[in-house]
C-alpha cells in the first residue's frame, strides 16, 4: 500500500476528473492520502474531499505564503472543522537559513496569544510553537 503524504487534489488541474481519480486510488494501491489546505477555501475543499473519500485525510490551515489576506476570523472556520481535537498547535514560522523557506514571516507572540484565545473554546489544549 502506498501513502501519498502531500497531495493537492483540490487544485483546479483536477477539476475534470477529481472524483474518478480519487475513487480509483485504492484500486491502484494508494491506501491513504493527506490533502493539505493552504487557505481557508482550499482547506474547506480538503475537508469536503475527506468526508467523501474514506482514504483521504485533510490537513487544514493557512500556509505562510498565503497569509497576505489573513483575518483572525479565518481561524473560526479552521477551529470548527477541528473542534473536539485533544490538542491544537499554532506554529510561528521564521526565516532561519534553510530550515523554513525564505520569505516565510511569522506573527508576533502577542498575535499568536490572541489567536490561541480565539480558538481555545474548541479544543482541550492549545499550544504555541516557535515563539520566544
Amino acid at each position: 500500500m502506498l501513502f501519498d503524504t502531500h497531495a493537492h487534489y483540490d487544485d483546479d488541474q483536477f477539476d475534470g476528473d477529481r472524483e474518478t481519480l480519487l475513487a480509483s486510488l485504492p484500486e491502484q494501491g494508494v491506501g491513504l492520502v493527506v490533502n493539505p489546505g493552504c487557505t481557508v477555501a482550499s482547506s474547506r475543499t480538503a475537508v469536503e474531499l475527506a468526508r467523501r473519500f474514506p482514504h483521504v485525510y485533510a490537513a487544514v490551515g493557512i500556509h505562510p505564503e498565503n497569509c497576505g489576506d489573513f483575518r483572525p476570523e479565518d481561524l473560526d472556520a479552521i477551529a470548527a472543522w477541528l473542534a473536539g481535537a485533544p490538542r491544537y498547535y499554532l506554529q510561528n514560522f521564521v526565516d532561519s537559513g534553510n530550515l523554513i523557506g525564505r520569505g516565510y514571516h511569522g506573527f508576533t507572540a502577542e498575535q499568536l496569544q490572541g489567536f490561541a484565545e480565539r480558538v481555545r473554546p474548541f479544543f482541550g489544549a492549545v499550544e504555541l510553537r516557535g515563539i520566544d
